[in-house]
C-alpha cells in the first residue's frame, strides 16, 4: 500500500475512536487477515508501485519504465 496513514489504520488497534468510526467492517477485515498471517501490510513507494503509472503524473522514465514492465514494450526515453 501507497499510503502510510491507511497502513498506520490496519495496524494500530487505537484507530477504534470516534473519530475513525467511518472506516467499516472491512477494516476489521483487514485487520483479522494480518494478525492470522493471511496478508501482510507494507509501505510501497511511487518508484515500485505500477498503480501510479495510472493515477499520477509521472516522469516520463518512470512511466515507460512500468509501461515496459507492464505491456512488454520497447524503452522509450
Amino acid at each position: 500500500m501507497d499510503n502510510l496513514a491507511v497502513q498506520f489504520s490496519v495496524t494500530n488497534p487505537d484507530t477504534n475512536k470516534p473519530g475513525s468510526r467511518h472506516l467499516g467492517m472491512r477494516l476489521f477485515k483487514v485487520r483479522d487477515y494480518i494478525a492470522s498471517s493471511c496478508a501482510r501490510c507494507t509501505h510501497i513507494g511511487t518508484e515500485y508501485n505500477l498503480a501510479d503509472m495510472f493515477t499520477k503524473s509521472l516522469a516520463k522514465t518512470t512511466f515507460w519504465y512500468f509501461t515496459n514492465l507492464v505491456m512488454c514494450a520497447r524503452e522509450r526515453m
